[in-house]
């Protein structure tokens, strides 16, 4: 039985940073509930079970550069009433995936791999545009993580930027 599971209420983050702890995205002692603060909204982690066992998982952000786009990289008074105010009253629309994954002994599978990780991108569309979150963007993945890339352009995702890697042998 698969079933798709989110966290609803905001004491949840309690419990969002367990399952982050349990399935080895965050080491203990990394954050506390209260670091979470409107960056992390319990809402956008989404996690995929297969009898009891956590096998996917994708976690949204709000973008934090969306509200602070305008403040030509100065954090002083104004901008951080600006800021607060941005975050707490008018929100932002848009999200940044920074976490997503499936357990290895389901990624090459021919049917669960790629359904397991659509199953948590429709959940988390869903809780999305409930949210009146408008955009989300699942940068930082390599050009060649062929697999990753065909889940986002399916589900609608645009190339728009490429992020490379150079390597140089040192000495």
């Amino acid at each position: 039985m698969c079933a798709t599971y989110t966290y609803t209420k905001d004491v949840a983050k309690l419990a969002l940073l367990e399952k982050l702890i349990i399935h080895g995205v965050l080491r203990r002692g990394v954050l506390r509930p209260t670091d979470l603060g409107p960056v992390i909204v319990p809402e956008l982690a989404v996690f995929v079970e297969v009898d009891d066992e956590a096998v996917a998982f994708i976690v949204a952000l709000t973008n934090l550069n969306e509200a602070i786009e305008d403040f030509n990289g100065r954090l002083g008074p104004l901008n951080l009433m600006k800021l607060l105010f941005r975050m707490k009253l008018a929100g932002v629309g848009s999200t940044r995936v920074p976490l997503m994954g499936v357990k290895k002994k389901y990624r090459n599978h021919p049917l669960m791999g790629a359904g397991l990780a659509m199953m948590a991108i429709d959940q988390l569309r869903q809780n999305g545009k409930r949210l009146g979150k408008k955009t989300a963007e699942l940068g930082w993945i390599l050009e060649d993580n062929k697999a990753t890339n065909n889940i986002i352009r399916s589900v609608g995702g645009v190339h728009y930027k490429t992020h490379r890697i150079y390597e140089k042998a040192l000495g």
